[in-house]
């Protein structure tokens, strides 16, 4: 819950274990979340950066998608919706790669290509249809 969102300090780490949790953590579960917590609070700004144009693309993608769906339900093809679960798929896939083999910035230029040409088949669509 809130607790994974947001830097706890200290002493919000003991009054958890004290009065929230009332000793429902075990202490190795304490330090982890100390730990965790320590990462947090260690962020700089460029770590959070990526994270605010990805989730803007991860939108426009899933706008797409949904429109692939809606497109696949009314037209009875379900070619569309086959190509929804391929295309979010490759998507994920390839994301997940490239910020394991090389790092984010390379994975999130991925992601932008794949919300673009999400965005160019929702403007296709969107003209073909309204």
């Amino acid at each position: 819950s809130y607790m994974y969102a947001v830097p706890l300090t200290d002493m919000d780490l003991q009054d958890i274990n004290k009065e929230y949790y009332n000793g429902m953590l075990t202490k190795e579960q304490m330090e982890g979340l100390r730990k965790q917590n320590e990462m947090l609070l260690s962020l700089t700004p460029w770590d959070i950066i990526p994270g605010l144009p990805e989730r803007v693309m991860a939108m426009v993608i899933h706008v797409g998608l949904t429109m692939m769906i809606f497109f696949a339900v009314v037209t009875g093809k379900r070619f569309w919706m086959a190509a929804a679960i391929l295309w979010h798929t490759l998507m994920n896939f390839t994301a997940v790669s490239l910020h394991s083999l090389t790092n984010v910035w390379i994975a999130e230029g991925s992601v932008f290509i794949f919300a673009v040409f999400s965005l160019l088949y929702i403007r296709k669509i969107m003209r073909r249809r309204f």
